[in-house]
Parts: C-alpha cells; structure tokens; sequence
C-alpha cells in the first residue's frame, strides 16, 4: 500500500485541479503515505529536519499573532504548508529504496508525471518558438508557467541523483531530461532556463563518468556549452521562445533583485528577528504589494533573520551532504538548478522541492562507511550528523588517551 500511495503521490504532482496555494489531489495521497509510515515506524529526527520542524513552529507563532492583531486568517495556512513539506521530506528520507517495491514507486511516479505533465502541455497546445503575439507561455494543468518550469527542474535534479546514485538506468535518465527540457523551455521560464542549461552540460557529462568531476566531465560540459554558444551565435536558436526571453531580461522593472523584494525596510528589531508574517510582508508593510520572489529571501521577511537562518541550515546541510557523497559534479546537477531558479522565485511551498530533499537525505541506497580512528570530526559534520567519534580520537599521532583516574 505505501509504495502504491507514495507512486500515486508523486505521479498527480502536474495535476492541479484547485487554485494555487490550496489542497491538491497529490496532496492528499501524499497525505495519507505519511500518515501510513509514522503509524508504525519511531521517528528519530535528523538536523535538517530539526530545523525545518522549528521553522514551522516559529511560523505557526508569527502568524497567529499576525492573525490576531488583524491579518487574514487564510495565513494560518502558511504553517500547515511548512508543516506538510516538512513530513514529505521526513517521510521520503526514511523510505527504505532498497526495497524495489519502493524504488520503482519513486522512479516510476517520477517518469509517470513528467509523462502526463508533457502530454497536457502537448494537448493544450504550445510552441517552441515565436508567435506572432508575444511570447506563448504554456502550462498545461498547472496553474501558471513557472510552476511547470521549476517542476521540470525538480524532476530533471532527482532523476540526475537516481542515476549517479546507480538506482536509474542511463537511458531512462536520458529521456527524463528531454522531457524536463521541452517543459522548459514551453515554459519559458529565464529563471528555469538558467537552471536547465547548468543541469544540461554537467548531466550529459556525467554520462561519461558519473564518479566525480573529472577532467573528462568537465570537457564534456564546456564542449556542451561552447555547441549552444556557436549554435546562438549562428542565430540558429532566435526564433525559439525561452532564448529570445532569456535575451530580454533586464528589458521591464521587475528584471532586478531590488523589484523582487530584496529591500527589506525593517522597522523594529522584532521585525528583523521574526518578521511580520505572510500576508503583511506581502501587501505593504515591506515589500510594496510585492511578493518576495525568492524561495530563501522570502523567509526574512516573513519570519525574520531567525527564520532565513533555520532554513537556510537546511539547505547548508543538504548542500554539504551532497558534496560529501557525489563532490561538486553532485552539486552542480542536484542543488545548483534550484538554486537558479530560487534567487529571483518563490519555490518555497513547492513540494516537488521537498521531495528533492528527501531523497538527497535519504541514505538508504548509500553503503555505510564507519569513520576510521583517529579522524577527527569538523563542525560542518556536527550540522550534518556525523555519528560520534570513538574515544581518543581527537588525540594526535604519537598522543595516547588520557589515564582514568585511580
């Protein structure tokens, strides 16, 4: 049942049959998977984790006081939101993908909705290049075009993690990634595109050696990139949408950071350190009717420097796990596209992202190596959870233990 649940989830991701920011089908099968594993597994919660699950609290806290001294009552929902992706990413990491049952419901959800994500873009029609009005931004059945982008984006970074993780065949990433692409760029998306040209030109090396980033990756990459380059010099891609809008930017007042809501004019020192929740930081207290368009920034508005802090520890620890099992080649395909596009987007409700998290913080297909003695441990391993170090092993070469007393 819980592989059935968590393929099912992940496979109606694409399918948005409400208004953004309300309950969605996935989210309620997604809902019942989790319901199902704390029901009979004990939970002992990891760092990331922690910090998510005190981002919520203190969420829960801002926002009710906001709603007590006048705020909507609609932004009660912004806890429940952290609270939902929170458990997605608890739940997801803890999923034994050993198990094949579970693998295939993980790879399968995710092939399945990137399928039925292309095909109701295809059905709803769309164009790789120019119109005659404008540019033609296609959604399919998500709500607006940057949601189908940044899920493009989350599909195409777990299917690169499955694959350097040995869990999806090559040629099956392959596929992901073309269909990944299309959505972007019918998405016309700058901020997706960005991403997907980074994900595009360290993914496609990988295939050559997907162990590190050797010298071999890293002339495939920039023989990628100097092909696209050659290619627009040519002016063989001017008459595709997501170029000539990649081209325009900077062309209105919003394509700067300060028109995304990077100036924060705060008032008090409460505000600095805890913000003034959703709908104020929205509507004027801060930001001009001006959503903060980024998915880490957006949080010091809402909840203050403790709150950026809290979530950015997690992505601090995500980021060094990463780094630590799959070195800087895992970094550029995992973590990098999400960071593009969340510098001028607010992904920060988006489950796709959490879901991305979780299964980076899964270690369930990553053999277990116990740290030799007499290694001393970092602070940045203390962050990530590092498993304590053996007695004596912070004494030096040619230093034994200290004596117990008599």
């Amino acid at each position: 049942m819980e592989p059935l649940l968590l393929a099912l989830g992940i496979t109606l991701l694409p399918i948005y049959s409400f208004k953004s920011g309300t309950v969605q089908y996935a989210h309620i099968v997604l809902a019942l998977f989790i319901l199902i594993r704390f029901s009979h597994q004990q939970t002992k919660f990891t760092r990331p984790e922690i910090f998510l699950i005190f981002l919520t609290i203190l969420s829960l806290i801002v926002e009710g006081f906001a709603t007590a001294t006048g705020a909507s009552i609609s932004s009660l929902l912004e806890p429940a939101y952290l609270a939902f992706n929170t458990l997605v990413v608890i739940s997801l990491s803890r999923v034994p993908l050993q198990d094949r049952a579970f693998r295939w419901a993980v790879i399968g959800g995710l092939a399945a909705s990137t399928f039925i994500a292309a095909v109701s873009v295809w059905y709803f029609g769309a164009s790789f290049t120019l119109v005659q009005s404008g540019f033609e931004r296609s959604t399919g059945l998500f709500n607006n075009p940057n949601q189908q982008g940044y899920f493009a984006i989350c599909v195409a970074s777990m299917a690169g993690l499955l694959y350097l993780r040995d869990a999806l065949s090559r040629n099956l990433c392959l596929l992901l990634w073309a269909l990944a692409s299309a959505l972007v760029m019918l998405s016309v998306s700058r901020a997706s595109s960005g991403a997907l040209l980074v994900l595009l030109a360290f993914g496609f090396a990988s295939t050559l050696d997907k162990r590190r980033l050797s010298p071999m990756v890293m002339i495939g990459a920039l023989t990628l990139v100097a092909a696209v380059w050659m290619a627009y010099s040519a002016g063989l891609l001017d008459k595709l949408q997501f170029v000539e809008r990649l081209k325009d930017t900077g062309g209105n007042r919003y394509d700067n950071l300060l028109a995304r809501g990077y100036t924060i004019p705060f008032h008090d020192p409460l505000s600095l350190l805890f913000g003034v929740g959703t709908e104020r930081a929205r509507i004027g207290t801060m930001f001009y009717r001006i959503e903060v368009h980024s998915t880490w920034w957006s949080f010091m508005g809402k909840y203050g420097l403790i709150g950026f802090l809290l979530y950015m520890g997690t992505w601090v620890i995500w980021t060094r796990l990463i780094l630590k099992e799959r070195g800087l080649l895992g970094f550029m395909i995992v973590i990098v596209p999400s960071i593009v596009t969340g510098l001028t987007g607010n992904y920060s409700r988006f489950t796709p992202l959490y879901l991305l998290i979780g299964l980076s913080l899964n270690r369930s297909l990553i053999p277990s190596r116990p740290r030799p003695e007499g290694v001393p441990r970092r602070p940045i391993d203390l962050l990530a959870g590092a498993p304590p170090r053996p007695a004596g092993a912070m004494m030096g070469p040619g230093r034994s233990p200290p004596r117990p007393a008599p």
